[in-house]
């Protein structure tokens, strides 16, 4: 056992089943395996914007997701193109 990020203790057999059981829940609100992965700090969340055909996923509906402690900062996981990348940013700060 491990205490985990979120303050709790578990085993890595669990910490791999909370992860395929988040990733299952976002496949099935149309996330997919994207190319690039961004992590967008304060000031730059509207980087997202330019991306097209986007997904937005409020991170407080990510199962096992730390929530947002300051919501002017976004707080999404935002799944889009830019040409013809697929791109995943993360806006907010948890």
């Amino acid at each position: 056992m491990r205490e985990s990020a979120f303050g709790t203790e578990r085993s890595i057999q669990e910490e791999v089943e909370l992860l395929r059981s988040a990733e299952r829940g976002l496949r099935n609100q149309g996330i997919e395996q994207a190319e690039i992965g961004v992590v967008l700090g304060s000031g730059l969340k509207d980087v997202a914007r330019d991306l097209e055909d986007t997904i937005e996923i409020p991170l407080h509906c990510i199962q096992e997701f730390p929530k947002v402690r300051v919501r002017v900062q976004g707080g999404l996981l935002v799944q889009g193109r830019l040409g013809k990348t697929l791109v995943h940013c993360l806006t907010g700060r948890v």
